[in-house]
Formats: structure tokens, sequence, C-alpha cells
């Protein structure tokens, strides 16, 4: 079977304002505007002094990316050319060779087309349209059919909640105001010449003896009149055995089942080790590689006189939650990267934290976060993205999240040290912040109803074996009250929790301050 090689289109590119066009400078993807414009010396580092004010002008120009990239036959013999984008931010038009191949509108979202028609052999032209999000997120909120409160006294740039991007970037209390764009995950050119495979997904059956089968499940796409292909699939334990299948791929939904005599199983730090299995799939010259961590987890919330417990369970022993929010490691996204993850998550290792919260107003990590929080035991709590507005309940909105949503579950449910699906970050509060939901209650509350059930929806459906709870601070199912003060049920901010403990990025005005903290913004995660 011939292999065909994935094209990056990673590396420089030519940055150009369509304001100002005299303004260029290369830029790097994965990459963002601001640090391409900072390395550039157009712009003054946002951090120091009030320099935060004098670059805000970044954000009000549309942005232009070139190259040039060659194809060549062996890419030209394939029957579909899929070009494959995620983290894209966020208004974007992707022209190849002048015809608009994708549209973006959503950070969050993944975006694939087949460009085969769009190619020709030799030199081709690839262009990046980065449109105003401020001006998007206005007319966005002037077509709701009533208004929906934004995240006044931490965003400086109005209606960012109609927008499906980093909330923070708007501003947040901790935070500058940077309107970053770009493009932060690789950009991919894959051949396909009979199947198209979609991704992998795993779950771990138990028996009652402690044997334990891991299910592969392939998820593809047959080309038209194509043959069944055959999929190797291999488990290396963390000993180094391996098991291989070979499975003929003639369906929608493929399976591969591994079963382990002896399993050894991964335990949050201070638990036990985290021993990982690596799982490789190898179909029609596309590759998905894994590592899997076995274990059981739920989540304990059963009643006492007291309240109500909730407790993680992890191979049924109660643990300690200990840790902090993570914010997003940088306002310049470039600029976060692999080795600055494993600094700041190694530290709050030594720091004697076991779990990190992924605060609803930033972005789903990128991979090398939750591969990291795998390797040191550290669970995620993990928000999906919104934090502290209202938000929109309109179809077309609901349709992108649900989207959304589900391309992430789906992307991280194979991480071991994901431990929970929280709706979002204080939304259930913000209810009561707003002149137009106090006086409103009872809208906004089925408002928010809305949207949370689609989260909920999409989350149980996608991924089972995983709690979702509605939001942060919460007391339980259904309950629209007052979270922050009730420490004898669900999840709480009270005390010396008012303000949550950040684990990253924390700004002044004149220098970058990082910090770690033991501390835990939610509430009692372990019943003594």
């Amino acid at each position: 079977m011939t292999t065909m090689t994935t094209l990056t289109l990673d590396g420089e590119w030519q940055l150009t304002s369509l304001n100002t066009p005299s303004i260029t400078a290369p830029i790097t993807l994965p990459g963002d505007v601001h640090s391409a414009l900072l390395a550039a010396d157009i712009i003054p580092d946002p951090y120091m002094g009030c320099n935060e004010t004098k670059v805000q002008w970044v954000g009000e120009h549309d942005w232009q990316m070139t190259r040039e990239f060659t194809v060549d036959a062996e890419l030209m013999a394939a029957r579909e050319v899929d070009l494959k984008l995620s983290m894209v931010d966020t208004m974007a038009e992707i022209d190849i060779n002048g015809i608009t191949a994708i549209t973006c509108s959503n950070m969050f979202r993944h975006y694939r087309r087949d460009i085969r028609p769009l190619l020709r052999e030799g030199s081709n032209q690839i262009i990046v349209t980065l449109k105003r999000a401020d001006i998007e997120a206005k007319a966005r909120a002037e077509r709701l059919p009533f208004p929906v409160p934004w995240a006044v006294g931490n965003n400086q740039i109005p209606h960012m909640n109609t927008l499906r991007k980093t909330q923070c970037h708007a501003g947040w209390d901790w935070g500058i105001c940077l309107l970053a764009s770009g493009i932060y995950d690789s950009i991919r050119i894959q051949p396909v010449s009979h199947v198209r495979l979609l991704d992998m997904r795993t779950e771990q059956q138990w028996q009652h003896d402690g044997r334990c089968v891991v299910v592969a499940n392939i998820h593809t796409e047959m080309l038209a009149g194509a043959q069944p292909q055959l999929a190797e699939c291999t488990l290396e334990t963390p000993d180094g055995e391996r098991h291989s299948l070979s499975v003929a791929i003639d369906a929608a939904v493929n399976t591969v089942r591994f079963e382990l005599d002896k399993p050894m199983r991964w335990w949050p730090a201070g638990y036990g080790e985290q021993p990982l299995y690596r799982l490789h799939l190898a179909l029609d010259g596309q590759v998905i590689e894994k590592r899997l961590g076995l274990r059981e987890l739920a989540v304990d919330t059963q009643e006492d006189e007291i309240g109500a417990a909730m407790t993680f369970m992890v191979n049924g022993k109660a643990i300690m939650s200990k840790g902090a929010n993570w914010i997003p490691l940088d306002a310049m996204p470039g600029t976060q990267t692999p080795a600055r993850y494993r600094r700041l998550l190694e530290d709050a290792k030594a720091a004697n934290m076991n779990m990190i919260r992924v605060w609803g107003g930033g972005m789903y990590e990128r991979d090398c976060f939750y591969e990291l929080c795998d390797e040191l035991g550290l669970m995620v709590w993990q928000d999906l993205m919104f934090s502290c507005a209202l938000y929109p309940s309109t179809p077309e909105f609901l349709s992108d999240v649900r989207e959304e949503i589900t391309e992430q579950v789906r992307r991280l449910s194979d991480h071991p040290s994901l431990a929970l699906w929280c709706g979002d970050n204080e939304v259930i509060g913000a209810i009561g912040w707003y002149p137009e939901s106090k006086n409103n209650r009872e809208k906004y509350v089925v408002n928010y109803d809305r949207l949370n059930r689609v989260l909920q929806e999409v989350v149980e459906r996608e991924d089972p074996s995983r709690r979702f709870w509605a939001s942060s601070p919460c007391n339980g199912e259904l309950d629209f009250g007052d979270a922050w003060h009730d420490d004898n049920k669900g999840t709480c901010i009270s005390g010396m929790c008012g303000i949550p403990a950040n684990l990253s990025m924390l700004t002044t005005t004149s220098s970058r301050v990082f910090a770690a903290s033991s501390a835990t913004s939610h509430g009692r995660h372990c019943r003594q």
C-alpha cells in the first residue's frame, strides 16, 4: 500500500493589513497577529507600561496572511485532498488559488474541505483573510431578538458573548485586552485515496475479575466506489509489550478490541503512578496516535445529613482534589509554547496539585496541555467555553455550539486526566448581575437553560463515561440559586475563594507575573 505524506503549511507566511497595506511583516503559523507585529518592531510590548492602549488599533484592522506551497504529482494522484484547520481565530476566509475554500466563524470548531479541484501541480497560493471580531460581534448583537448582556466589567469590547472566541481576549479583571487573531494549530493538507479516517475513540470495559477490555471504535468515510481497506491497529503497554490487530474497514464504524489480563492503572498525582498505553492506527496513508491511561472514574454526589458530596472517585478511591484555575498562558497565543506548558504544569504538580480547571473564559487547550496532564497525573475539570456573561439561545447559535461541543468532546474524551465536563463559569450567577435579567429573571433563566441543555445532551451522548455539571459554582441539577455561599453541596465560591486562584498568566502594567497556588476554586471535592 502506498503511503501519501500529509503536507503541513506551518512556518513563515506574509502578513499584511488590509486597512493600511504598507504595514507588512512575516508571521509564523501557528501564531497570532500581535506576536508577529511585536517581533517586527511594529508594535511595542503590550505588557509594558500603558502600551496596552497603544496597540488597540491591531484589533481594528482586517488582516491577510499569504504563502505559496508546492503540490507534486503524487499528491495530485489522490482522489481527494483535505484541507484541515482548527483553532482559527475567528472570522476568516481561506482562499486557494483565488477561490474561497473554507469560511470560518468559530475559533473552537474544526474545519475540513476537499480542495483537490482547486489545486494544480506545482506552485499554489493560499490566502487567509482575518476579519474584525468587534464589528461582527456588534452586528450579531443587533440581530438578536432581545438583549443578551455581555461581560461588562471584564470585557473592554462589547458583545463578545455573541462570538465563539476566547472571551478574555477582550480583557478581563486579571488580564489586558488584546483582540487576538490568527491560526493556533497546524494547517494540514491530507491526501485521501480510498477511505477518510475521521477519528478513533476508545472505551474501557472493566471486568469483575480486574481485566480490562480496550475497545477502539474507528470512524471513517468511504469514498464512492472504494474497496474495503485494511487498518493496522497496535496497542503497546507501558513496559513495551505490543498487541497488534488488523481489521477490514468496510463501514462507517469498525471496532477493534484489546483484552488486557493485568491492566496497569492510571492514578492522579499523589495516589499512584501514571502508566500510559500507546495506541497506533494506520489506514490508507493516514495515522492516529493516542496515549491511554486505564482507570475507572466516577463522581459521588450522594446526599447525607449535611448536604451533598462532590467527590471524585478514581479506581474506587476517593480523591482529595487540590488545584487551581487554568487561564490562557499568554494574551498572545503565538507565545504559548510546549515548553511553557510543561514548566507551569510541572510547577503545579510540584506544588502538590492534582487537578487543573480549564476556565470557561479561555479556550479548549492545545493537545500538548492534555497530554502533559495525562503524564503528570493532573486531573482536568474541563469548562466549556462560556464565562461571566449571558449567551444567545437562537437556533443559529445553538446549532453552532452543538457542533463545537461535539467536536471538542470527541477530541478530548480519550484523555485519562479529563475528570469532568462543566457547562460554564459563573453564567448561572450572571443572571442576577445585569438589569435586563434581574428585571425579567424567568425569561433569562429559560434562555440559559436552552443553551445548557444542548451542552448536557451533547456531552452525555458523546461521552457517557463522565459526569456533566451545569456550571461553577452550582448547587446541582436545575438549581439556579446562589451557589456562592452554600458550601454544603455542589461547587461553591466563598470566603478566600471569592477570587479563584489562577494558574497561568497574571498581568500587571509593567511585567508578566506567573503564579501557582494550591487553593482550589471549587467546593468540597472530597467529603471528610
